[in-house]
């Protein structure tokens, strides 16, 4: 997976039917009066099939943003989101719907995610029901009879965990734990096989045990049907867990990129370092005391240089006054930082 979208020998953008999701220079500004918000600015990313990509940082950060943009709920204002060498940031109508088929996202809060009014067969149905002549050919069955998507449903319920399916298929969302609630949701997420799942911190509201069983059970379905995941989080430990690599957000951009676990343990950037550090444990242990403080209150309108720079104990006047650009450092690390950590 590379993090810089490659360049033809003109320096121009291009896209590759390799990866399965590419974003382009992605920017999103959300406007209020004459306030102008960065969300995200100028996003490079990319993830192969069957690859899995975690986007970390603090709330505001911009990944949760990502994410709704990459399943198209959200439109960029500048460029582009290739879908298997597609740009479907502009799709409209039926070209939509059709896309969707092959994108699901998880939500954060299993309590909001389902219809309270809806049992859980109607839940998981929806999908399969709005889509039916596409899930029969996925299946390669006539599923025309309501047994028949019952009994789809039920499969769906055993394979997430909620066993016997068939038990639970009438049962509404109030008579469900959270870990269930998550649990249905991931199984309605995947009645169409998609390619890709957006999972936005879907543990962050369990509780520890329930968390790790709901990771677990990700990790094994994405071996299992060979989708790729987006999982997006705070947690750093967490993400190196569910996720070969890793993606670190400041202020609506990636600051540096690489093997989940080589970040984790060698990070480059000084805002990465912070969070590691500012964990309540890692690997059993208190963290020494970061170096700097984040200032959660810095606001981004679009920045000149770097977005880190008020926050950083290492700034000179480059940082304040160019934009370091996300390159690769070490192997597959990349770091965009004009005075990268050394270990």
């Amino acid at each position: 997976m590379e993090t810089l979208i490659n360049k033809d020998k003109y320096g121009q953008d291009y896209v590759s039917r390799d990866y399965l999701l590419q974003f382009v220079d992605i920017t999103k500004i959300f406007k209020s009066g004459h306030v102008r918000n960065y969300a995200l600015d100028k996003v490079n990313l990319s993830i192969k099939a069957g690859d899995s990509l975690a986007i970390v940082g603090e709330s505001g950060s911009g990944k949760s943003t990502l994410g709704l943009v990459a399943v198209n709920l959200l439109k960029p204002n500048s460029g582009k989101i290739m879908f298997e060498g597609n740009d479907i940031s502009k799709l409209r109508g039926s070209a939509l719907r059709s896309f969707r088929r092959y994108t699901q996202m998880v939500f954060q809060d299993p309590y909001s995610s389902l219809n309270p009014y809806n049992t859980v067969y109607q839940s998981v149905s929806a999908p399969m029901k709005a889509n039916m002549a596409y899930y029969e050919s996925l299946i390669g069955e006539k599923v025309d009879s309501r047994d028949k998507q019952r009994a789809k449903v039920a499969e769906m319920l055993d394979m997430v965990g909620l066993v016997p399916g068939e038990n639970f298929l009438d049962l509404f969302p109030k008579k469900l734990s959270g870990g269930q609630r998550q649990r249905v949701a991931l199984a309605r997420s995947l009645m169409l096989r998609p390619k890709l799942i957006v999972a936005d911190e879907p543990t962050s509201m369990l509780d520890v045990s329930i968390s790790a069983q709901v990771l677990n059970l990700l990790a094994r379905l994405k071996r299992e049907l060979k989708f790729s995941i987006m999982y997006i989080s705070h947690e750093l430990g967490t993400s190196n867990y569910i996720s070969e690599n890793m993606a670190v957000m400041n202020l609506g951009r990636v600051v540096e990129y690489g093997p989940s676990e080589e970040i984790t343990s060698r990070p480059m950037h000084p805002y990465t370092d912070i969070l590691i550090k500012s964990m309540l444990e890692v690997g059993g242990f208190k963290t020494e005391e970061p170096l700097a403080k984040i200032d959660f209150s810095q606001y981004n309108g679009g920045m000149v240089g770097c977005t880190f720079a008020h926050s950083c104990p290492f700034v000179t006047d480059v940082c304040l006054k160019q934009r370091p650009l996300l390159e690769k450092v070490d192997g597959d690390h990349s770091v965009a930082c004009f005075h990268p950590l050394s270990h």
